[in-house]
Order: structure tokens, then C-alpha cells, then sequence
């Protein structure tokens, strides 16, 4: 590795000061981040250990010997003076160790091309993030990297400057990360204030008209969401400071206006934000920018307030001032400080779009719906909205409105997000009449309630605009294969649409559960579930079958069992797509086998509420047998018969019922009710169907008519026969089941059995 502590520190140019106490997470991330600026630019590092354990001093001697010991004294001025004080360059830069470049290119170029010779300081971008996911953030630009003069020095004890500075100075785009405004936990806030807030009153006393100390007061308040003491502050700045004229202070006035307007603003007290919009509107002393901020948050407070029309006037407003504003960085940069320097930041831009998107959906103004959709970035990480119903208005309105191929474009960017989709998907669902999961949030589901569930003209047009998408999503496949014979939708070819009917089940675990409408048009295409099925993961397709049986209704859980399990009037059965014939390898095979196994679980499950004991009786046996037909596959006889407790729960709950079925035949009905009720437990799922079966058998048994001896003496007879026939010896079965046939001439077990001997 490079030895860092001698980069070029001969006569440098830039001096780079650091403040460090102890983070060890972030430090080598702040270093390493100006390390290519050392290297391009005649430099030195100076860090200034505010109280470093020996592994953090260790760290920064690799990058500098030039350390600064301060004993730490309440005081970042102090400390930042010590670090000055040590530099030799013709510049100076400071930073802490919380924070780092993304590059610094820019500043390169600054120094490297010479304009550092032609101003007396440089402001780059300090990007402060509101969450650890980096999606949500504020660009403050800061005064940060000057011109070393006589008397330069820091000034206040925290939140500290650079005193003075009169001339001339640009910005360039390098920005760093801070994470530093973002705490894990609300003590963290408060813990932080407590520090703070005595520093900053202390500075008040010493220096009451420096606005700088009023208004960071007030950022502490509004951190901790204390917005009262926030808005009772500010209108004690704005008195304390009525006479006050002067382009620093003006520049610091829109500051208290946007804090009382944002305060009133998060406590939903809309009308009051806006009283104070019309004060700041006709303070003569604020700046464009604050115009702007005022506009756009009254912008904001009716639409919260559903005054669309006001809303439009506030937004053209606030636009027009960005028009004249924009190119002019220097302008924006004087104009800007806390609270105004996020006039035109993208969370900002992107609301006051989306409310012109919304005002335009009530109006059914399309062109006005397009041009403002098409300035909203998707470019970063999350979409800034300005609320979830606007998103789900737009969507609403491209499935209401005639169709119009432009709806396809709003339809392609919002489904790229993965942010939004879930939330838009769910809203699709619900026009084509499919419940909300249940693990859908309250939010969404409230949501979804604004609209008219199984609507079918809005869920056509959602169909045919998805026709034209070339998007990569499960849930556009799905639409494109519903597309098939909708007018107006993109014709695509056989090939196509069955590509996208396998390409989307591969991504979608709940293919199972698809309309009976998007099954029947897979099958037009010549696919059944079981082609699709054999190309997935087995993994994969247990889940998709075990999320089928979870969430199908019993309606369609039944008509699915009789077109597999049971097949009863296959050729009318809506749900065929489970039961066109199946290739031999098919239906021994794993896929199709665990398909049954699990579905007839999933029915027995079901029948705990059945009074029917044929019915139940039937479905019992049908899950004992599918239970041990797919786990045979897989353990050997001696297994299933002697070590059951490896076997998988529902195997185990199987083996006991088909013991409690035997007892039945020889006629042991009260042992079988014993085995019956020591199934239940054994596999948890289906304890209540159990329970359900056993109190029918036990009722069944109590009101059967007592045996006859001839009843008994049948079935031995019976037993016998069966264990002749298993045996080889047809003949000598046939004779007794004969004999038995005289006696009971109507029992048509017996003929069966005969039946079994003559073949």
C-alpha cells in the first residue's frame, strides 16, 4: 500500500483538516475518499484526535504524522482553530470523520486547472440522508474549503464557521455523504439536544443579533419533532429581528417563515402554514428562493386541503421562479440557508409534480397528466411521491379512461420501480376481483378500498395497455396472456404469449391461484400446469402448490380435487387445466405426486366443519393413501413399518389412520375409534379434522345396528377369502365366497371378491 503520510507535503497548496474521535466505521471510508485528491493536488493532512482510542490513532497513522492532540473542552471552534493553526498551505479544507467524498473530481480540477487563483473560497455539496437506505436526502451546499488569510479563524463553540470571508467564491458538484442527522434510536435525539441546546443558548447570550444562533435552535427543536417550541421560537426571531435589513440577514429570514410553515405543516394544521405563507409572501426583505419555498409549500398545504385550483396557481408559481434561478448557481448559493436550501431539491420538485398530476386527473387534463409525469425522475433509488393516493389515482385513471397508447409509457415507468410495484399490482387485483393477501399492510389494503373491486372494463384496459409492454415483471406476463382476444391489444404471436406463460410462473410462486379466465386461454396455447411445472425448480413448485391449498377458497380447492384427485365430470369442469391427459412419467413423477399429496391434505383439513361422515370418511382415506403413496417413494418398507419417528409428521399421522382402517376390517371398531384419537397430535395441521372424523365415527358406530352372527361369520369368511386370494389359492376362495353367496345373495362385496378369483 501507498504510504500515505508523505504524500505531498512539501509546500502544499491544500491543507486538509479533520476532526476524529472515535469512529472506527467510518474513518478509513474518509480518508481513503480525498486520498486521490492528495495525490493530484500539493497537499497535507492535518487531523486533529479529539479523544482517539490506541486503535483509532493507529488507523489515522497510516494516512498523516501530522496529528493535533486536543483535550476536548465543549468547544468545535476551539478544536477546529487547533487544526488551522497547524496548516501551511495557501487553501484549507476541513471535514469530519463521519462523512466522506463520493469523489473528488471537481475539487481536482479546481486546484489543477489554476481557478483557485481566481476566487477566495469553493463550496461544494455536503448530501445530509434522512434514512440508512440512502434513498431520501437534502444537498446543503457549504462553505467549507478557502483561501488561508490573516485572521481566518473558526467561530462558535458548536455548529461552527469561518471568520471572515468577504470574497469572491464558486461552487463546484463534489458532494459528501452524511449519515451523521440520523439516529438508531429517539434517546439518541434527545441525548444529542441535550448536548446542543445549552451551547446554543450559551452563544445567544454572547451574540444575540447573530441570527445564525437563533436558527439553530430551531433546527435542534424541529429534530426531535418538538414543533412547538420551533414555531414559538421563530416568531420570537422574526420579532427580535422586524428591523434587521441587510442581504446575510435576508438571506436568513425565509429560514424562520419555512420552519413555523413546516411546523404547522407536520402537525396538519394547514390553515395557519398558510397564514404565514401570506406574511412571508409580503416581507419585502426575503429572496427569490424564499419566494419560491413559500410558494411551494402553500402549494402543498391546499392540496392537503383538496384546493386543487389553488394548489395549480402556488405550483406555476414556484416554477416560474425556478425557471429564472436555475442556471444560476452562485445566486442559488447566496439566496440559500437552512430550510430554503431545499427549495428545489427533487423530493420537493417531485410532490409539487405529482400534485400537478393529480390536479390534472380531476380535471381529466391528459396532456397536463404527461407533461408533468415525464419530469419526474426514476432515475434514483426510490420515486418520491408526494402521497400514496396520487400514485394510485394516476393508476385509477389509466384504467378508466378511454384507452390511449400513452397510458402504456405511464404503465412501463411505474412498473420498473420494485419500490411501487407490489402496491400497484395489488391495486390490479383488486378491479379484476381478487381479495387483498392478507399480508398486505392495513395501508394498502385502505387504499385498495377507494376503488371498485371487480371491475372488469378498468382491469380490460389494464390488460390492453400491458399488451404493449416489453417489461421484464411476472405480473405483465400474466396480463399478456390474458390479452389473447381483447380488442386493441398488441396481437402477439402463439410463441410469444407461451413464452410469457412460462417465463412468468417462473417468477411468481402463486401461479397456481391465477384466474380460471387466464387458464383457459394457457390452455388454447397448449399448455397445461404439468408442462409448465416440469421445467421449475422442485423447491420452487412445492411452494408454489403449498401456496395454492393456503390461499384457494374452498369453492376452488373442490374443483380443483375433482379434476385431479377425483375426477367427476372432467370434460365440464371449468378447472380441465388440471386434467388434460397426463404421460405416464408425468403422473408418477414427484411434482405431480406431491400436487396430490398436498391437495388432499389440504381438503381433509378443510372437512374439520363437515357433519357428512361419508364425505369426510372418503377424504380421509383418500389423504391416508396419498400420504403414504408419495413417502414410499422415498423410505423403504422396513422404514414405514418399524422407525416412523424419522417419518415427516403427515406421514406418521397417515400410517396411524391406515392401522385405525384395518382394525375397521376385522371389526374392531372400538380400537379403530382408540388409533383414531391418537392420530390427533401428530401432525398439527389436520387436528381438527381429526377430531371432527373421530366424534362422526364414534356417533356413526353408536347408531349402527348391532352384528347379526351372521354378520360376524361373513366377515371371516371374508378375511379369509382375501388372505386365500393373496396367497394363490383362487380356487378354494371361490368355493367359500360361493357357500357365502347363498347366505347372502345381495352383498356385493362378495361378488367382487368372486370376480377376483376368475381373473
Amino acid at each position: 500500500m501507498t504510504n500515505l503520510c508523505y504524500l505531498n507535503k512539501k509546500n502544499p497548496i491544500l491543507s486538509i483538516s479533520l476532526l476524529t474521535s472515535n469512529r472506527k466505521d467510518s474513518i478509513r471510508k474518509c480518508l481513503d475518499s480525498v486520498t486521490a485528491l492528495r495525490k493530484a493536488v500539493s497537499s497535507e493532512l492535518v487531523i486533529v484526535d479529539t479523544g482517539c482510542d490506541a486503535e483509532m490513532r493507529s488507523i489515522i497513522e497510516e494516512y498523516t504524522d501530522k496529528i493535533v492532540k486536543f483535550t476536548w473542552i465543549q468547544d468545535f471552534a476551539a478544536a477546529r482553530n487547533a487544526g488551522l493553526k497547524a496548516c501551511s498551505g495557501k487553501w484549507f479544507m476541513y471535514l469530519d470523520d463521519d462523512e466522506w467524498f463520493e469523489d473528488t473530481v471537481d475539487i481536482e480540477d479546481f486546484f489543477t486547472s489554476g481557478k483557485y487563483k481566481l476566487v477566495q473560497g469553493c463550496w461544494y455539496i455536503q448530501r445530509n440522508y434522512i434514512d440508512l437506505d440512502g434513498h431520501r436526502y437534502t444537498d446543503d451546499t457549504v462553505s467549507r474549503m478557502m483561501e488561508i488569510v490573516p485572521g481566518l479563524h473558526f467561530k462558535g463553540c458548536i455548529h461552527e464557521y469561518l471568520d471572515p470571508f468577504d470574497g469572491q467564491y464558486t461552487t463546484v458538484k463534489s458532494y459528501v455523504h452524511h449519515y451523521g442527522y440520523i439516529f438508531k434510536e429517539e434517546a439518541d435525539k434527545y441525548k444529542h439536544l441535550k448536548r446542543n441546546l445549552p451551547l446554543l443558548f450559551k452563544m445567544i447570550d454572547e451574540e444575540p443579533d447573530e441570527m445564525r444562533w437563533w436558527l439553530q435552535i430551531v433546527q435542534e427543536y424541529v429534530s426531535i419533532k418538538e414543533y412547538g417550541k420551533a414555531i414559538e421560537f421563530c416568531e420570537q426571531g422574526l420579532t427580535h429581528f422586524k428591523a434587521t435589513n441587510d442581504i446575510y440577514s435576508n438571506r436568513q429570514l425565509g429560514s424562520f417563515y419555512i420552519s413555523i410553515i413546516d411546523a404547522y405543516y407536520f402537525t396538519y394544521d394547514f390553515e395557519s402554514a398558510l397564514s404565514y405563507v401570506q406574511k412571508g409572501l409580503h416581507d419585502h426583505r426575503l429572496s427569490p428562493l424564499t419566494m419560491a419555498a413559500l410558494h411551494e409549500s402553500a402549494c402543498r398545504c391546499y392540496a392537503r386541503l383538496d384546493n386543487y385550483p389553488a394548489a395549480k396557481e402556488e405550483a406555476l408559481q414556484y416554477f416560474d421562479l425556478y425557471e429564472q434561478l436555475k442556471d444560476d448557481e452562485i445566486a442559488l448559493t447566496e439566496q440559500s440557508y437552512y430550510k430554503t436550501e431545499e427549495t428545489f431539491a427533487p423530493r420537493h420538485m417531485s410532490a409539487v409534480y405529482w400534485i400537478m398530476i393529480k390536479e390534472g386527473i380531476l380535471r381529466k387534463d391528459t396532456p397536463q397528466i404527461c407533461e408533468y409525469f415525464d419530469k419526474l425522475d426514476f432515475s434514483g433509488p426510490g420515486l418520491l411521491l408526494f402521497d400514496e393516493y396520487t400514485l394510485f389515482d394516476l393508476i385509477d385513471y389509466i384504467a378508466t379512461e378511454p384507452f390511449d397508447l400513452w397510458y402504456s409509457k405511464i404503465f412501463t415507468y411505474l412498473m420498473i420501480r420494485p419500490d411501487l410495484q407490489p402496491r400497484i399490482i395489488a391495486q390490479l387485483k383488486n378491479y379484476e376481483g381478487v381479495a387483498p393477501d392478507p399480508e398486505y399492510s392495513d395501508f394498502i389494503k385502505k387504499l385498495i378500498d377507494r376503488y371498485k373491486f371487480n371491475d372488469k372494463k378498468a382491469f380490460e384496459n389494464i390488460v390492453r395497455i400491458s399488451s404493449f409492454n416489453k417489461i421484464d415483471n411476472y405480473y405483465v406476463d400474466y396480463l399478456k396472456v390474458l390479452s389473447i382476444d381483447i380488442e386493441d391489444s398488441m396481437p402477439l404471436s402463439q410463441e410469444e404469449l407461451a413464452s410469457c406463460a412460462c417465463r412468468g410462473i417462473a417468477k411468481d410462486d402463486e401461479f397456481l391461484l391465477y384466474s380460471t379466465e387466464y387458464m383457459k386461454k394457457v390452455k388454447h396455447l397448449g399448455l397445461t400446469a404439468w408442462d409448465m411445472a416440469q421445467g421449475l425448480n422442485y423447491e420452487y413448485w412445492t411452494t408454489c402448490v403449498d401456496n395454492m391449498c393456503l390461499k384457494s377458497d374452498d369453492d376452488r380447492l373442490e374443483k380443483i380435487m375433482n379434476s385431479t384427485v377425483l375426477p367427476r365430470n372432467a370434460s365440464d369442469n371449468e378447472f380441465d387445466f388440471y386434467s388434460l391427459p397426463l404421460s405416464e412419467d408425468f403422473k408418477n413423477g414427484i411434482r405431480y405426486q406431491y400436487f396430490i399429496m398436498r391437495t388432499t391434505e389440504e381438503v381433509f383439513r378443510r372437512s374439520c366443519k363437515s357433519s357428512e361422515f361419508g364425505d369426510v370418511r372418503e377424504l380421509l382415506c383418500n389423504f391416508i393413501d396419498s400420504q403414504i403413496s408419495f413417502y414410499s417413494s422415498f423410505y423403504k418398507e422396513e422404514v414405514l413399518a418399524d422407525c416412523t419417528e424419522i417419518l415427516p409428521k403427515s406421514c406418521r399421522v397417515a400410517l396411524v389412520l391406515n392401522e385405525a382402517l384395518a382394525l375397521e376390517e376385522d371389526g374392531n371398531y372400538k380400537e379403530a375409534l382408540a388409533k383414531y384419537k391418537e392420530a390427533i397430535g401428530i401432525h398439527p395441521p389436520v387436528n381438527d379434522a381429526l377430531q371432527n372424523y373421530a366424534h362422526l365415527y364414534a356417533e356413526n358406530i353408536k347408531n349402527a345396528a348391532p352384528e347379526t352372527e351372521l354378520d360376524i361369520l361373513s366377515r371371516q369368511i371374508k378375511n379369509n377369502a382375501k388372505a386365500m386370494i393373496e396367497s394363490g389359492s383362487y380356487k378354494q376362495a371361490q368355493d367359500i365366497l360361493n357357500q357365502l353367496k347363498a347366505m347372502q345373495p345381495q352383498d356385493k362385496e362378495i361378488d367382487a371378491l368372486i370376480e377376483l378369483c376368475t381373473k
